[in-house]
């Protein structure tokens, strides 16, 4: 019976919770992880900035609950492949194909690759192949909902960009100036932040099709 362990991704490791506040930057296999602060979105109270940067939290909460459903499946994938810590998920397949003997393949028959049980293979091969399947489409899922937020964000990075100039036209009073300013420039530096966001969860939904494939590599 193997050890179960928490498999850490490597390449595709993934840190749990909310990316609103942090997210785990994808490093090379023994690199360790460091941690991205994002900046989250906060209301202005000025209708015309909060028109816009409410879009770009709509962004980034879809941003947040597709990080929950990639968490979900590499947690998933931790608990059933159970292999050493520090290992890349690539690792951890190659170890699940050893021990199949013979009885898990590679199918990249459509876009998505995934893990394929011979017939006759005993439970535990097909718990693996049901564990990486469910991280690659849960990868999948990730990669199609960033692609299409990408124009969004890049939309309401250029809406914004006026803000600090258009803020003196719409509070004229000194003391609510000096409070609204911050909060807008809070507001436009998550706005510029979101496509980065965007970047670092496609990167690392592409990289798990990508380890994936290199389990079955010479």
């Amino acid at each position: 019976m193997r050890s179960v362990t928490r498999f850490a991704l490597g390449l595709s490791l993934i840190a749990l919770g909310s990316l609103t506040v942090t997210q785990t930057a994808w490093a090379k296999k023994d690199a360790g992880t460091t941690e991205k602060k994002w900046t989250p979105i906060v209301v202005t109270n000025i209708s015309d900035f909060d028109s816009v940067f409410s879009k770009v939290k709509t962004i980034d909460d879809t941003i947040d609950a597709q990080t929950t459903t990639l968490n979900t499946a590499h947690t998933n994938v931790n608990t059933v492949l159970g292999v050493a810590e520090g290992s890349a998920l690539s690792d951890g397949i190659k170890a699940a194909i050893a021990a199949a003997g013979g009885k898990l393949s590679l199918d990249t028959s459509s876009a998505t690759p995934h893990l394929k049980a011979a017939s006759g293979a005993d439970d535990t091969v097909k718990k693996d192949a049901d564990a990486v399947n469910g991280l690659a489409d849960a990868g999948a899922a990730t990669v199609k909902t960033v692609t299409d937020l990408v124009p969004q964000a890049e939309a309401l990075v250029e809406a914004c960009k006026d803000f600090p100039a258009k803020i003196k036209t719409i509070v004229t009073d000194p003391a609510e100036l000096l409070k609204a300013t911050p909060l807008l420039m809070k507001d436009m530096k998550a706005t510029s932040e979101t496509p980065a966001r965007i970047k670092a969860l496609s990167d690392a939904a592409v990289q798990v099709f990508t380890d994936i494939k290199a389990a079955f590599s010479a």
